[in-house]
């Protein structure tokens, strides 16, 4: 009973998930229209009528153009999504010039997997410059299977080493 009427309470202060997630397209837009230059991506599902959530990218312009100038070192991490709707957070970041976590792109997918993480590295690359620039740079995880074999799969024809 006092759970159904926080659920409520929650409902009506912040909004349910399901209006909040109808507005995707709305908070992708704002993203676009405050940081010209940034990428979003939605992927929406249509089901009966209904549009499902599927997947969430963004990389901001800041982001990007500060990349230029920080080391060539990309890390890669994925972490659970723990509320009503669950999904995964993919995350890339760099190292700036003072050695400081300078965060790239972040995705909301529905599942940590290698078509996930592939999509996501997909992005990830032509944002920052394609195979070129990420050629050469030091991708490190961690260790998860499905990081490392997609990249392996996505970029096999390029020499860099995995951590």
């Amino acid at each position: 009973m006092a759970r159904r009427a926080k659920s409520l309470a929650s409902d009506q202060v912040e909004g349910s998930f399901k209006e909040q997630f109808r507005r995707i397209h709305d908070y992708a837009y704002e993203i676009l229209r405050c940081n010209p230059g940034s990428t979003v991506k939605v992927k929406v599902d249509e089901m009966q009528g209904e549009s499902i959530f599927g997947r969430f990218y963004t990389c901001f312009k800041a982001c990007k153009d500060a990349f230029v100038l920080s080391r060539p070192f990309i890390g890669l991490d994925g972490c659970f999504l723990k509320r009503k709707y669950g999904g995964e957070l993919l995350t890339a970041v760099a190292k700036d010039a003072n050695d400081q976590m300078l965060p790239l792109a972040y995705a909301i997918v529905e599942v940590e997997n290698k078509e996930t993480w592939k999509w996501f590295l997909e992005i990830l690359v032509d944002d920052l410059g394609g195979p070129e620039v990420c050629g050469a740079c030091t991708f490190m995880s961690d260790q998860q299977k499905v990081c490392i074999c997609s990249w392996k799969y996505f970029y096999s024809h390029y020499s860099h080493e995995l951590y």
